[in-house]
């Protein structure tokens, strides 16, 4: 179970051990992977350069391999931030896992967030108390957190089933609506961020949730938002959800 920044408590599954780790291995392997990709492209251009007698660029090149094996500590935290950035809390050994690192209260982790976290990774990899520290902490925490997700303050979920994730009415917009009545304006853009969209489209997706939960979700999300632009929330709280959705696409898309 999670509790939401709104209050309700969400039945969820929580990343365990064995699927971590396995998301590991992968990510491991792509980015040693790439790395011993690039370590052997360097040294054809030395060759290369040797062999062409351009006695700068080997310079050049001894210079760039001694900044890469030297960095190569360094890559695991850029590696791991620059795709739970990029991908919305997945890497690609989260992708193919399926899971995905997202904030304590389930709503998209914040960038701040990614990059403590990655920057824990080392710790929780290499430091050996006997076995991996972060191993170690999945295995006996209630919720299955690392020291980056307790420094960060963030959980890795199993995706829902992906028909959670359709784009919700996917052929409507908000411009031109007749029946809007939430008083939204583009003013209010500049304060929403892509995690609002990702938030509500979640909140959304959530129907596995029983219908009275789920009613009181979406009037929650809606009185928080309504609070936070400036509006007040009518309407039924489907529709109310709907239209704020709808506005916060569109708004998010323009820039």
């Amino acid at each position: 179970m999670i509790d939401t920044a709104e209050g309700i408590r969400i039945r969820t599954e929580i990343a365990g051990i064995g699927s971590r780790q396995a998301a590991a291995l992968l990510d491991l392997c792509v980015l040693l992977g790439g790395y011993a990709l690039a370590v052997i492209l360097f040294f054809s251009f030395q060759m290369l350069a040797e062999g062409a007698g351009l006695e700068v660029l080997t310079q050049v090149s001894d210079f760039v391999l001694g900044l890469m094996l030297g960095g190569l500590m360094l890559s695991f935290p850029i590696y791991f931030a620059g795709f739970h950035l990029a991908w919305s809390g997945q890497t690609p050994g989260k992708r193919a896992l399926n899971i995905r690192a997202v904030s304590a209260d389930g709503a998209p982790a914040s960038t701040m967030q990614h990059i403590l976290r990655s920057i824990f990774w080392v710790l929780d990899v290499f430091l050996m108390v006997p076995i991996p520290i972060g191993s170690m902490l999945i295995i006996v925490t209630p919720r299955c957190t690392r020291l980056g997700d307790i420094a960060a303050g963030t959980l890795v979920l199993h995706e829902r089933n992906a028909a959670s994730y359709e784009e919700p009415w996917d052929t409507e917009a908000w411009t031109g609506r007749e029946n809007n009545q939430l008083g939204l304006s583009l003013g209010m853009a500049s304060r929403l961020q892509e995690e609002d969209r990702l938030l509500l489209r979640d909140a959304i997706g959530r129907r596995d949730l029983p219908a009275e939960t789920r009613n009181d979700l979406y009037g929650k999300i809606v009185q928080s938002y309504g609070e936070r632009l400036g509006f007040t929330p009518s309407g039924s709280r489907t529709a109310a959800l709907k239209e704020l959705y709808l506005f916060v696409r569109e708004v998010r898309s323009a820039r």
